[in-house]
């Protein structure tokens, strides 16, 4: 309700619509929500264990629940910030594994890269240098008309196999190896300067 309380407060003619993807992770069973077309995937020994499926009308043709002529990949049939309730699908809880990889992403990422490469190219690096390579890969598939690409990844390590790569990512992200936003809490004034 705040994304068309916002709208009306600005007069936007229409309000902005957005997805989700989120993942919690608790006592090593990790349980996720998502509306829209913004996904998780779930890789585990090199194989896609699961993916979200996408609010989308080409989505539910090419599982076999819609018989349509054409649809338009990009039309979703719920999103946060249409006049409709949104649909939020739960999934989980899944017990995680040593190693399993948890990718979390929009659209502009798995719309240029096809769900094979994806696995492909997160089983084959440490996810710090395979994330960035995809969102720039992404990038330039798409060209001068690619959405916006965003992308969250993590591997799942064990207590017995935490210490061997325990900042490997950390250590990257900090010493400039990758593009990418970390943020830490805002200081108690700046709050008031986001509009």
């Amino acid at each position: 309700h705040q994304i068309i309380r916002y709208a009306a407060d600005k007069g936007f003619l229409d309000s902005p619509r957005t997805t989700l993807v989120a993942a919690l992770i608790q006592d090593n069973d990790v349980t996720w929500v998502h509306c829209g077309d913004s996904r998780l995937y779930i890789v585990r020994d090199g194989r896609l264990l699961t993916r979200t499926r996408d609010h989308s009308y080409s989505e539910q043709q090419a599982t076999g629940v819609l018989k349509l002529a054409h649809v338009n990949r990009n039309v979703l049939f719920t999103c946060l910030g249409s006049p409709s309730r949104p649909v939020f699908d739960i999934g989980g809880p899944l017990r995680m594994q040593q190693g399993d990889r948890f990718l979390l992403c929009s659209d502009g990422l798995w719309g240029s890269l096809d769900d094979a490469e994806i696995v492909r190219r997160l089983t084959g690096k440490d996810v710090a240098e395979a994330v960035p390579e995809m969102v720039e890969s992404a990038l330039r598939k798409g060209g001068e008309h690619s959405d916006n690409v965003t992308a969250l990844a993590l591997e799942w390590e064990t207590d017995n196999s935490f210490e061997a790569t325990r900042d490997n990512t950390a250590t990257r992200a900090m010493n400039g190896e990758f593009d990418s936003t970390l943020q830490s809490d805002l200081p108690d004034n700046a709050a008031d300067d986001l509009d």
